[in-house]
């Protein structure tokens, strides 16, 4: 043999070092174990069947987020998760030829959640990214088949899910998503539909199981007091600084990470709501940068508006997820001081049906333009035929003298 190589074509020789070379690394990659977690053995080694899965999943992408369905074969039955799990890895890393996993986590039909890494995996949420990119793999069966219905809520609430562990929308979302389906034309929809995502989002939450810890943001206030002015009804910009003590970076945009929320108990409509500028009568606020790195000031800004009646008032808020989970060392108090301008303020009594009608003139036989609550005060302006003149909901109308009191008349 020594001859036949001493004699052979200097280029043969060239191209048998290369094919020995590399093949030596591949056949140690390919049978060589990393312990029992280990998933670079032939799934018939751990008595599981590798042709369980189809070979053309279909696929999503919402921005930096891929969803990737992965059917089992018909009348497969799933009895153990975590097989299931070793031998779709091998399927898809190496019986389909992947250099790279195809999936960074992997939904089982049960709703567990598993994190995969080149070495193994285990059943826990992600805390990171790989090359920017989340691929989610969701593994179905005959029993959990997926529409396009409940995979566009999944994909919403698989986003908020993520966002409490340091990654947010704003890391996902372009000005606009677009849903691309295999059986689909492509759609697309603003990001600022804030209640169907919340509401999605509870509807995930119901299926994952397990020991989930979220990794909610660390701020720094520098100040857990402060102080601003307005007149009556006038609405005022509040600024509050924070630092960013996180690992990662916290954003801003139309959905921002941080929001402010009153720390009432009954979550009852805070004092200073402004209806055109607050998400709820409780909640609001956006992060003016778009995006605050670690070490970083960062501030949050929202609108208040100025009570009806002169004097001070004090109101205790929090700094809060998108999805509300109080954040540690974010609370702080606002005192507002309403100017007397000379404003004339009246307060509705309780009346037999719970609420008193606005009438389109001092008249009860007048047309109903709508209606305030008991306890609700009002600015009046005029007063005729047994009736106060108010404005209510960006327009004028009356209401009985019987079932008002009069707070402030000058």
């Amino acid at each position: 043999m020594l001859y036949y190589l001493k004699e052979m074509n200097p280029k043969i020789k060239v191209i048998i070092l290369l094919f020995v070379l590399v093949s030596i690394p591949l056949f140690y990659f390919r049978h060589t174990t990393k312990g029992e977690e280990s998933i670079f053995i032939d799934p018939k080694d751990w008595g599981a069947d590798a042709n369980i899965v189809t070979k053309d999943p279909k696929y999503i992408a919402i921005g930096q987020i891929h969803l990737i369905e992965l059917p089992l074969s018909k009348g497969y039955k799933v009895e153990n998760e975590d097989l299931l799990i070793k031998v779709l890895y091998y399927h898809y890393v190496f019986r389909l030829g992947y250099t790279e996993p195809v999936f960074n986590i992997l939904l089982s039909p049960s709703g567990k959640l598993y994190q995969l890494s080149p070495n193994g995996f285990d059943a826990q949420m992600p805390h990171n990214k790989t090359n920017g990119v989340i691929s989610i793999g969701i593994i179905t069966n005959e029993d959990t088949t997926l529409s396009t219905a409940n995979i566009e809520s999944l994909t919403d609430g698989v986003l908020k899910i993520l966002s409490q562990f340091g990654l947010s929308e704003k890391d996902i979302f372009a000005s606009r998503l677009k849903l691309i389906y295999s059986e689909k034309p492509t759609v697309s929809f603003l990001p600022s539909e804030d209640e169907k995502l919340i509401r999605l989002a509870e509807e995930v939450k119901k299926r994952v199981t397990g020991n989930i810890k979220p990794m909610l943001p660390k701020i720094e206030l520098p100040s857990h007091v402060y102080t601003t002015e307005a007149n009556p009804e006038e609405v005022v910009d509040v600024e509050i600084p924070f630092i960013n003590k996180s690992e990662t970076p916290i954003y801003g945009g139309k959905i921002p990470m941080l929001l402010i929320q009153t720390t009432d108990p009954n979550n009852r409509k805070s004092e200073c709501f402004d209806q055109t500028s607050w998400i709820a009568p409780n909640k609001t606020g956006e992060i003016l940068e778009g995006r605050v790195t670690k070490d970083s000031k960062g501030t949050i800004k929202f609108k208040c508006k100025g009570m009806l009646m002169p004097g001070n008032y004090t109101e205790k808020f929090e700094i809060v997820t998108v999805s509300g989970q109080s954040i540690e060392d974010a609370s702080f108090t606002l005192n507002i001081k309403v100017k007397d301008i000379g404003q004339k303020v009246l307060q509705v009594r309780s009346t037999p049906t719970g609420y008193l009608n606005v009438r389109a003139s001092p008249s009860l036989y007048s047309e109903v333009i709508a209606t305030a609550g008991a306890g609700e005060k009002y600015l009046f302006y005029d007063h005729q035929s047994g009736f106060y003149k108010i404005k209510i909901d960006d327009k004028y109308g009356w209401v009985s003298e019987r079932y008002v009191e009069i707070l402030k008349d000058r």
